[in-house]
């Protein structure tokens, strides 16, 4: 066969190969990614189990509770209130406490005849603690013996309405911390003539 038609037949092999239907598949691929607008909200980071336990181990502080710097000044127990750090368990004032500075005050003007309950030659921290229960309510008197003048700090509770906080109050004004948990008036008549009995003359 001639160069010439060997040619011309190249020619019409890629003609028709040019016009013969093949399918052909494109490649589909992912759409890119695209960074979020101005006002989309990213989701949260994920909470850890460290943090959840942190948050739900922390619960709000109470406010501690004041001393009045008179007995006027201090509410009385059994007065209505909705919140604040001497408010009880049932909507009344549950403990007061405020300083005394007279020199002396008759028992007829105390709800009960304190005992005391601190060892007079062995005092470490000035006061001398003395204390009583009169009905479901205890008295306790903190006097300052180190002091130049009267100095004296007065504690009443209503124990069955006590908060934990505001027992844990009372227990370290009067000295007993440390005699366990005094939730009732019958606890803390015992835990009063325990510590009485201990003094030794």
């Amino acid at each position: 066969m001639s160069p010439s038609r060997i040619a011309l037949l190249l020619s019409v092999t890629t003609a028709l190969a040019c016009t013969k239907n093949e399918t052909v598949t494109a490649e589909v691929l992912p759409p890119p990614r695209v960074a979020p607008d101005a006002g989309e909200v990213a989701p949260p980071p994920p909470t850890t189990t460290a943090t959840a336990t942190a948050t739900a181990k922390s619960p709000p502080r109470e406010e501690p509770i004041v001393i009045a710097p008179r007995e006027a000044d201090a509410l009385p127990l059994g007065a209505l209130c909705s919140s604040g750090p001497t408010c009880g368990t049932k909507g009344k004032v549950a403990v007061r406490a405020f300083a005394r500075r007279e020199v002396f005050v008759p028992d007829a003007k105390k709800p009960c005849k304190p005992i005391a309950m601190t060892d007079m030659k062995r005092i470490a921290d000035g006061y001398a603690m003395s204390a009583c229960v009169a009905g479901e309510q205890v008295y306790a008197e903190a006097n300052c013996i180190m002091c130049r003048i009267q100095n004296m700090t007065v504690v009443e509770a209503q124990v069955a309405e006590l908060t934990p906080a505001q027992l844990d109050f009372v227990q370290k004004q009067t000295g007993l911390a440390g005699a366990g948990r005094l939730a009732t008036i019958d606890a803390w008549d015992r835990a009063i003539k325990d510590a009485h009995s201990k003094i030794k003359n």
